[in-house]
């Protein structure tokens, strides 16, 4: 978008800059990621809320600077839904990297099923966030 300002752009990224500021603090900081069952699980679903509102603020900003068109509610909702599973697997693609050249063992992703775990959950975020995003639009 030609018209962004940086005030803009970091209404973009605030909530994925919060949820990966609160992931690094609960992983470095207080080592909560691997001592407190659950977290991975939680930390993932908060990853695709905040990546939808990340895409829905995109889209927003883009309409008001006009360089997005207005489109239907259904369109909005997959291409939100598209950009959190686009984004969800980057995230584990990035962690199979970390495994496989810093790590060289499963460290991020011990499992298959932990993969698609993470997987799922941050597509449910998303999803229920772009689902919550339709209706609020509609009211």
């Amino acid at each position: 978008m030609a018209h962004l300002k940086s005030q803009d752009i970091f209404k973009i990224i605030l909530f994925p800059l919060i949820v990966l500021l609160i992931h690094v603090a609960i992983t470095y900081g207080s080592r909560w990621y691997y001592t407190v069952n659950g977290t991975d699980t939680v930390m993932h679903f908060l990853g695709g809320i905040s990546i939808a509102l990340a895409v829905n603020t995109y889209i927003a900003t883009g309409q008001k600077h006009r360089t997005i068109g207005n489109s239907n509610i259904f369109n909005r909702f997959l291409f939100i839904v598209s950009i959190v599973t686009l984004a969800a697997t980057c995230w584990k693609m990035l962690e199979f990297f970390a495994d496989q050249t810093i790590y060289h063992y499963p460290h991020f992703q011990p499992s298959n099923f932990d993969t698609m775990k993470d997987l799922l959950m941050g597509l449910s975020g998303g999803v229920i966030t772009a689902l919550l995003l339709k209706v609020s639009k509609r009211n």
